[in-house]
């Protein structure tokens, strides 16, 4: 047996596969541009290396009729799609039992597909008029025509999927929008141009946008486009950068920029490419999110235009402030010394008063006058939650309280509660503690317990 395969920087071929199914995108290798440094690692280029991707006919080829009636580098519209299963009759004039079909319309209403299944072919002058009917062959416009799948394959080679997701006369879908632009600064903190997420250490100083799912299983469209740059070709810039963006689901209560990743979790990646617009749809829980938008390189400058759209209004709004701002109402009250992120992963074993009891359990995390609902768990005395919150503290004197509660119909039943002290030497491991009475950390144990992971800092923009 040979020696072991070794991963090129340690990616896993099975779990990015995976990850690209579950998301409905092509894989796209961050850690292999198109330049000559991803070649020949270990020895110098035999010569010149140009990079090209399938262009669109030059000029001069440009409308230029093929022999089957196309126009070279011209847009049709693709109308419809069919699988036509035939019947008896039809299988012996054409020996196939199904037919794959594409409607296209050419927009200007001239200059129709010549080949098979045209309006001249020997394909459609064998179905009458009935059987165009019943296959649903048919044609509502001039300009349009049938092919055969195998046909459009042959014949076009990059198709355009087109959403109509916002109507603004029906008021059909929310669509909000920024605008805003990757900048260099040697201050990491001013710092807005850090790369994708392969720079780990500049990541986070890209621009960040927060925006709030309002209910589980929420739709969101995400677009990215960048400023059209084909007015700088003649100063050697490309007609694209590669851009993409990351999304991260974010404590419920943050209000001041992301500096490292702890506890947050990853919800989302867009493709990393050099086109105009990059999208990515996903259904979302509830809770706040992060969007970070990325050239892939960092250290470099353009505009771009960032828009969601979504069922329900999310609040689309940038991030800008580090840490919480010095005012006179901090100076009085005192200005916050550490900062605490929590993460209540499940709660267990929950009180049930009666065997056919309904447990609806819900978290509420406190620190002071400042508080953090979860959603709430329909019947389950073992929910889980992963409900994230961070909290700015003038000392740690002022404890984290995690209380479990059963959402009832008249009045809510408290269920336990765990005081944490959190200091910034605790250690940041999983940790699972017992419910008890309100009363403090000495309190009388209760049923049941939660598991949490808790971190705090001195330094105010460590999160």
């Amino acid at each position: 047996m040979g020696p072991p395969l070794k991963l090129f920087k340690n990616q896993k071929y099975q779990e990015l596969k995976q990850e690209c199914i579950k998301d409905g995108r092509l894989f796209c290798d961050p850690t292999f541009l198109t330049e000559n440094d991803s070649l020949f690692y270990n020895r110098l280029l035999p010569g010149k290396v140009v990079w090209k991707r399938p262009q669109s006919p030059n000029q001069e080829e440009q409308e230029v009729e093929t022999d089957w009636g196309l126009l070279k580098g011209h847009t049709y519209t693709m109308t419809d799609i069919r699988k036509i299963r035939l019947g008896e009759r039809l299988v012996q004039v054409f020996g196939t039992e199904k037919l794959y079909m594409v409607r296209l319309r050419n927009p200007l209403g001239r200059q129709e597909w010549s080949g098979p299944w045209s309006e001249i072919s020997e394909e459609w002058q064998q179905l009458t008029a009935a059987d165009r009917k019943n296959l649903g062959l048919v044609m509502s416009d001039d300009g349009e025509f049938w092919m055969s799948l195998e046909d459009f394959c042959r014949n076009f080679r990059e198709l355009n999927v087109c959403r109509n997701v916002y109507n603004p006369i029906l008021g059909q879908k929310e669509l909000e929008s920024v605008v805003g632009c990757w900048t260099v600064n040697d201050d990491p903190l001013m710092n807005r141009s850090g790369g994708c997420y392969n720079n780990q250490d500049t990541f986070l100083q890209n621009p960040q946008y927060i925006f709030t799912v309002p209910e589980d299983g929420h739709k969101v469209i995400m677009s990215l486009q960048q400023k059209d740059l084909r007015t700088y070709r003649r100063m050697g810039r490309p007609d694209n950068y590669i851009i993409g963006f990351e999304l991260f689901k974010v404590e419920m209560n943050r209000k001041f920029r992301l500096h490292h990743l702890y506890i947050q979790e990853r919800a989302g990646t867009s493709t990393y490419i050099d086109t105009r617009t990059v999208f990515l749809s996903k259904y979302l829980k509830k809770g706040n999110y992060v969007l970070i938008p990325t050239m892939f390189q960092h250290g470099r400058t353009s505009e771009f235009l960032l828009r969601i759209f979504s069922e329900l209004p999310v609040q689309l709004r940038e991030l800008t402030l580090d840490m919480p701002k010095m005012s006179c109402w901090n100076l009085a009250r005192g200005y916050p010394k550490v900062v605490t992120q929590i993460t209540v992963h499940s709660a267990e074993g929950l009180e049930k008063k009666y065997a056919n009891e309904n447990v609806n359990p819900y978290l509420v995390i406190k620190c002071g006058k400042e508080e953090v609902r979860s959603p709430i768990q329909k019947n389950t005395v073992h929910a889980i939650f992963d409900t994230q919150a961070i909290f700015y503290r003038r000392t740690t004197d002022i404890p984290i309280i995690v209380q479990v509660w059963n959402s009832r119909k008249f009045c809510d039943q408290f269920l336990g509660q765990v005081t944490l002290d959190a200091d910034p030497s605790d250690c940041r491991d999983l940790k699972s503690l017992y419910l008890r009475k309100k009363g403090g950390p000495t309190a009388k144990v209760k049923q049941g317990h939660i598991s949490f992971k808790i971190i705090s800092s001195d330094d105010l923009t460590e999160f």
